[in-house]
């Protein structure tokens, strides 16, 4: 994996957005915590989330997660990405990037306003999965929206 982290540390600035969140989320399923990497992942991404489809922004979102990787400028970039996209987002999407910023404790709160909004309008279509994961973003986060 070395070999791989070092071309790609070299060459993420060619990278589009799907390249940028595979290779993040390959890291956090390896539970690779290269910061050098991230880094240099993280400022290539950032002009380029708002070409990423709503599966490449959830995507990058999760992948922070579990690395507990703190990008403050990246997650802005993608909860803003993910506003702006709000009406293409699936219920996957909803829920994964719900649950990437309550693992990271990030209290983004247009964000979850966003989210949840639109997690009300799909509320007929949640799977038992979706029900854990929201229930546990929401307490986590320590959220008591009614409505949600």
């Amino acid at each position: 994996m070395e070999a791989i982290a070092a071309a790609a540390l070299n060459s993420c600035e060619q990278f589009n957005s799907q390249d940028l969140s595979c290779t993040v989320w390959a890291c956090a399923v390896l539970q690779l915590m290269d910061t050098p990497l991230l880094d240099a992942i993280s400022a290539p991404s950032m002009p380029k989330i708002y070409q990423a489809d709503p599966q490449s922004l959830s995507n990058m979102a999760w992948a922070d997660a579990p690395l507990a990787w703190f990008h403050e400028p990246l997650l802005a970039a993608l909860s803003s990405a993910a506003m702006a996209k709000l009406n293409e987002l699936i219920l996957q999407d909803l829920t994964i990037t719900l649950w990437a910023f309550a693992k990271l404790l990030v209290h983004d709160w247009p964000l979850i306003d966003s989210l949840s909004a639109k997690s009300l309008i799909l509320s007929s279509d949640f799977a038992p999965q979706v029900i854990s994961n929201m229930s546990w973003s929401m307490a986590r986060l320590m959220i008591d929206n009614a409505p949600l």
